[in-house]
């Protein structure tokens, strides 16, 4: 089986970029990327996206496009888990209830928050999310 192009793509990342510990945006944004671009032009906007952001949060003032290490991106979740209790409790009660359902325990964010929505929405929502998000950042997701 030929790998396709967005797994090319994800394997010159990791090769160009082998500090970023965790970071499970990386799919869905190259995803997203890779059906509206060459493969080349992708590439080219997926490192300029990476460059320059492999500190982790804890020692810079901002992430820009996405949290680097796991410790950040539980603080991540977190921050999104309190502005939806804060700001939408209803939503965040309901999420809690299909939870419960799940074995695991706790809210599992990655589908929504890493996701960028590619499931869930329709195709030009989730391009005008994109679009958002490369112009303010991670902060367009917490929004």
């Amino acid at each position: 089986r030929r790998p396709t192009t967005v797994c090319k793509l994800l394997c010159i990342i990791s090769d160009i970029h082998p500090e970023l510990e965790y970071v499970p945006l990386i799919p869905s944004i190259t995803s997203i990327l890779d059906k509206r671009m060459k493969a080349d032009d992708a590439l080219a906007c997926l490192a300029a996206m990476i460059e320059g952001h492999a500190i982790p949060a804890s020692k810079r003032h901002d992430w820009a496009y996405f949290p680097l290490h796991r410790r950040d991106h539980l603080v991540f979740e977190r921050v999104f888990e309190d502005l939806l209790k804060t700001f939408a409790p209803k939503l965040s009660k309901h999420i809690h209830k299909l939870q419960l359902l799940n074995t695991e325990g706790g809210v599992n964010w990655k589908r929504l928050l890493y996701g960028l929505f590619i499931d869930i929405l329709p195709s030009d929502l989730v391009l005008r999310i994109f679009d958002s998000y490369l112009v303010e950042g991670y902060k367009i997701i917490l929004r």
